[in-house]
């Protein structure tokens, strides 16, 4: 099987679970305190990085609307999921 192919497989199976999970009541989701908690540990140092002399512009960055704009939203994306894999493996 081709490296595509495994991963769209494992996609589609992780997708069928939840899915299921959903039909039989047993997703739980996370209080709204946690999340907001967890999308600012991305969320700082992506505007950290917008701020860098790199990116920086005319006014500080001070929400998430302006670094995807100015940076990228692939670039953004790789932010998003480095940081959490950083800390990860710290």
């Amino acid at each position: 099987m081709q490296p595509e192919h495994a991963v769209a497989s494992e996609i589609g199976g992780i997708q069928s679970e939840i899915i299921a999970a959903i039909a039989a009541d047993e997703l739980v989701c996370p209080s709204m305190p946690w999340v907001s908690l967890r999308v600012r540990e991305v969320a700082d140092p992506i505007i950290k990085v917008a701020n860098s002399p790199l990116f920086r512009g005319v006014k500080e960055v001070d929400n998430l609307k302006i670094p995807i704009t100015r940076m990228d939203a692939s670039y953004t994306y790789n932010l998003a999921v480095g940081v959490p894999m950083e800390k990860l493996y710290q």
